[in-house]
């Protein structure tokens, strides 16, 4: 009898044990898909990185986008700077033909300032011709003012000997000597007459030896304005050389830029091949990322199975010597 109540309590067991077999049997499954979930889980510390490289991926998609239309406009830049070149060079001939012109203009803007003196100065030449002509015949006057500049000398004493006319009266009377000298004084006052047009004469003899001087001045910038007729002609090709060079400057900037371009158009293409990779990888990922999810119920079910499993591993190990007892108990029976 109590072997008999000990062989119910057994079959009881057994009866647990049986399900604890199907238990284990599903925890044998539970093991491997744990083994395959634990693979899934390296997978997806993978995948994790894959979708950091992922977004630097696409951040190199959208630069790799630019960069094909960068490698376009470097096509075209590598054209127009070919173009630069040739215009620069040519520029280059034009800029040193321009700095001589330019310097020539630096003359010539000051031939035409003399220029405009030097019309201004033949206009007064011209009267300077006439005052020439008047001073052929003021020479001789001028000899004659040679004196008669003595006597202004001499009546710049008798300025003061006007004042002193008191004394001078008497001089008069004492000038009947000076006869011979008041004969002379008619010729002086003549003198004084033509002197006064002498000296308005040497004033515009003056003026002429000036117009003179500038009239050479004048002469050679006649020559300095044919050089600079020319140098306006050389200048306005200049003007278009600078226009020009103002595009080759552009297009050298441009050029820089396109140079740029072609560095980041040779770690774009490297970034296309990596983005190739990426694009499999994130597929890869979509997989992983569903697959680490799948992974991670199935690893939630297989702990819960597991802490069942382990009760009933404690379980089998009673049921197994429940077994033992019961096929006794069998017997006994």
């Amino acid at each position: 009898e109590e072997e008999a109540a000990a062989a119910q309590k057994a079959e009881e067991e057994a009866a647990a044990a049986k399900e604890a077999e199907e238990e284990a049997a599903a925890a044998q499954k539970a093991e491997e898909e744990a083994a395959a979930a634990k693979k899934a889980e390296e997978e997806a510390a993978a995948a994790k990185k894959a979708e950091e490289e992922a977004a630097a991926a696409k951040k190199a998609e959208e630069e790799a986008a630019a960069a094909k239309k960068a490698e376009e406009e470097t096509a075209a830049a590598q054209k127009a700077e070919e173009e630069a070149a040739a215009a620069a060079q040519q520029a280059e001939e034009e800029a040193a033909a321009v700095k001589k012109a330019e310097e020539e203009a630096a003359a010539a803007k000051k031939a035409e300032e003399e220029a405009a003196a030097a019309k201004k100065a033949e206009e007064e030449a011209a009267a300077a011709q006439k005052a020439e002509e008047e001073a052929a015949a003021a020479k001789k006057a001028e000899e004659e003012a040679a004196a008669a500049k003595k006597a202004e000398e001499e009546a710049a004493a008798a300025k003061k000997a006007e004042e002193e006319a008191a004394a001078a009266q008497k001089a008069e009377e004492e000038a009947a000597a000076a006869k011979k000298a008041e004969e002379e004084a008619a010729a002086a006052k003549k003198a004084e007459e033509e002197a006064a047009a002498a000296k308005k004469a040497e004033e515009e003899a003056a003026a002429a030896k000036k117009a003179e001087e500038e009239a050479a001045a004048a002469k050679k910038a006649e020559e300095e304005a044919a050089a600079a007729k020319k140098a306006e002609e050389e200048a306005a090709a200049a003007q278009k050389a600078e226009e020009e060079a103002a595009a080759a400057k552009k297009a050298e900037e441009e050029a820089a830029a396109a140079k740029k371009a072609e560095e980041e158009a040779a770690a774009a293409k490297k970034a296309e091949e990596e983005a190739a990779a990426a694009k499999k990888a994130e597929e890869e990922t979509a997989a992983a990322q569903k697959a680490e999810e799948e992974a991670a119920a199935a690893a939630q079910q297989a702990e819960e199975e597991a802490a069942a499993v382990k009760k009933a591993e404690e379980e089998a190990a009673a049921a197994k010597k429940a077994e033992e007892e019961a096929a006794a108990a069998k017997k006994a029976e």
